[in-house]
């Protein structure tokens, strides 16, 4: 078996340093092994990876072994401020393998509610329930709890199906504006997530009961999404649609053409250097079947198969795969862009061949009904 000693996994010698590493305020894995096991060894592959990213302890003394009464064990104990009367402050590992060990951690680490700060927030995925208020458990810890113990009483109705959490305010503000609400600050704000990635705000004040309701209306589909949408705009007859959330299904979804889309950001230098280019493009093939579209990413709410995370962002999407768009990672050129649609458009362009030349007005175009018959036949339709 190989050594534990590592910088960030604590060896706990005795009982006075177990109690003192389980009083930090941060939530533990640790280790307790009184010889070399199967168990033992899964744990140093666990901690040898995770250190540097949870906190982990490890005893094999042997009063620290006996007080607690174990001998092969993994357990997570839970920081003093998040312990409460709706579950146990510290959970332990039944299962035998790393696989297992990684989803045991994953499922308990952050109990029934867990603190959803700008570090962690990754790991909690939809579905969620997040209560955002002035969280502070370095300061005030008691009213911070006052709060979080009456979600804790609805997230244990929940326990399993979906993740609760509590949120400081301050961490959060552009998360609030970006479900656009107004939030006043004297009671807990309620968001939520389903399982598709939609947002949901509770507008009732704040209760158990309320809270309860919330989610169960949302769990059961009976919610109307949140959508966050510029108003959409009186004049619309450029080159390039102009799409904001309202309109994304009506102009991308359901328009029965191949559409080139552009998710920008106002203030991004990039997008107001392609903005030009994408007109060219959009202008030289206005008569073809193909809609030319644009959509602003920071003020308007996207479906979750139009991930982005940079911008310019730009799909494909193909008239018949509407639910499965394609990102464009192609040169941003006039050009290399025309040449990209040239070859993928489901309908041959009227002034470009399939590599993207520019065709005089004699050309036989039946090479291109020849072209899309065989595309359509390669994706099945």
């Amino acid at each position: 078996m190989g050594s534990l000693v590592q910088p960030n996994i604590n060896h706990l010698t005795s009982v006075a340093e177990f109690e003192k590493f389980l009083g930090s305020s941060e939530t533990s894995v640790v280790g307790l092994f009184q010889e070399d096991t199967q168990l033992k060894e899964v744990f140093m592959e666990y901690a040898s990876e995770m250190c540097d990213k949870i906190r982990i302890g490890y005893s094999n003394t042997a009063s620290v072994l006996r007080k607690l009464g174990e001998k092969d064990a993994i357990v997570i104990y839970r920081a003093p401020q998040f312990h409460n009367e709706f579950e146990p402050n510290f959970v332990r590992f039944t299962g035998n393998s790393f696989d297992e060990l990684v989803n045991f951690v994953m499922t308990n680490y952050h109990g029934l509610v867990g603190l959803r700060t700008k570090k962690s927030f990754r790991e909690f995925e939809p579905p969620y329930v997040v209560a955002i208020y002035e969280v502070d458990y370095a300061l005030h810890p008691i009213p911070t709890n006052y709060w979080r113990n009456f979600i804790l009483e609805v997230a244990k109705e929940f326990d399993g199906v979906m993740k609760f959490a509590v949120s400081p305010l301050e961490e959060f503000q552009g998360e609030i504006e970006h479900f656009g609400v107004i939030y006043n600050g004297e009671e807990p704000l309620v968001i939520a997530r389903n399982e598709k990635g939609q947002k949901f705000v509770m507008e009732e004040a704040f209760s158990v009961e309320n809270l309860r309701n919330f989610v169960k209306n949302m769990f059961s589909g009976k919610l109307e999404p949140r959508l966050l949408s510029e108003p959409i705009p009186e004049s619309n007859d450029g080159p390039v649609k102009i799409v904001v959330g309202k309109t994304f299904k009506e102009l991308v979804i359901d328009n029965r053409r191949d559409t080139l889309l552009q998710i920008y950001a106002p203030w991004c230098t990039h997008c107001e250097k392609l903005e030009p280019i994408f007109e060219a493009v959009a202008r030289k093939l206005r008569d073809e079947k193909v809609v030319f579209a644009k959509v602003n990413g920071v003020a308007n709410d996207l479906p979750e198969e139009f991930d982005y995370d940079r911008f310019p962002y730009i799909y494909w999407i193909p008239k018949h795969s509407k639910s499965e768009p394609q990102k464009y990672e192609g040169p941003r050129e006039e050009d290399e862009i025309i040449k990209f649609i040239a070859k993928e458009a489901t309908y041959g362009l009227k002034k470009f061949d399939r590599e993207g030349n520019k065709m005089n007005s004699k050309v036989d175009r039946y090479g291109s009904a020849q072209e899309v018959s065989r595309k359509m036949k390669e994706r099945g339709w």
